[in-house]
């Protein structure tokens, strides 16, 4: 992968030979220490349950993490191309170890009647089996898309976001619309994790759905591993939000709904 990949095009119309990239040679589009705190964090749970919005390279990784010790994931994804790409990398890293376990995939492709749009949209639902791990990829449309997206622009992608969780990264469009789902009651297990990336962005709404959180400075080098012609950052400030959900509602500190 030597080419220079337009920012835009990859964005939004991603080239589909992405699907056959090695992703073991890939990282994701955020800084080690940082992504080093969020699969550790992960560790610390039982065979977790997962939701991620804006699924990508960190996709394979977390899916490759919980492929051993057992969990579920539960994707979200607005952009078709994207979908498809990181769709064949889940089948490719499972169907690699499917000499150890079996692998079971079921594909649900319909059209969905967005709450505020006469127009349908695309949904694909994607469910992968493959021993103690269930791997589940959600694309939901947005009927526009204002800045970041708003909640009625994404509704369906939002209203997707599902729980109980462990586990909540939140690294997709929508992102205040998504705290304040993520912020309802049942969404979050006790003593869950809340992982918000490009964090300073969302400093208000973090403060106002989730207070007493720990900002996390990214270190060691920021950059998108499919863009050859970027420079890595190597401090970016405020790259990331950990938040924890109390153990009992009698230790205070939860979302605030």
């Amino acid at each position: 992968m030597n080419a220079v990949v337009d920012p835009v095009e990859l964005k939004h119309r991603p080239d589909q030979s992405l699907a056959k990239a090695n992703l073991d040679e890939l990282k994701p589009n955020m800084s080690p220490n940082v992504f080093a705190a969020l699969r550790e964090a992960i560790a610390g749970f039982e065979r977790p349950s997962i939701v991620e919005t804006g699924i990508g390279i960190s996709t394979y990784h977390l899916c490759g993490q919980l492929r051993t010790t057992g969990g579920r994931y539960l994707g979200i994804e607005h952009n078709r191309g994207w979908f498809q790409i990181v769709e064949a990398w889940v089948y490719k890293l499972l169907v690699r170890h499917a000499k150890e376990v079996s692998v079971e995939q079921v594909r649900v492709i319909g059209a969905l009647q967005p709450r505020y749009s006469s127009k349908p949209l695309l949904a694909v639902d994607t469910t992968f089996r493959a021993g103690p791990l269930t791997v589940t990829l959600l694309l939901r449309q947005a009927i526009s898309q204002t800045g970041d997206g708003t909640a009625e622009e994404f509704h369906e992608y939002v209203e997707a976001v599902a729980g109980p969780v462990d586990v909540a990264i939140v690294d997709g469009r929508a992102r205040v619309p998504t705290l304040t789902r993520l912020a309802e009651p049942g969404l979050m297990n006790a003593g869950g994790l809340l992982f918000v990336h490009d964090a300073k962005t969302y400093r208000d709404a973090l403060s106002q759905w989730f207070p007493g959180g720990e900002f996390l400075d990214g270190q060691g080098g920021f950059k998108n591993d499919l863009r050859p012609d970027q420079v890595a950052k190597e401090f970016v400030e405020q790259e990331a939000y950990l938040w924890r959900a109390p153990l009992s509602a009698a230790d205070g500190g939860g979302p605030r709904a």
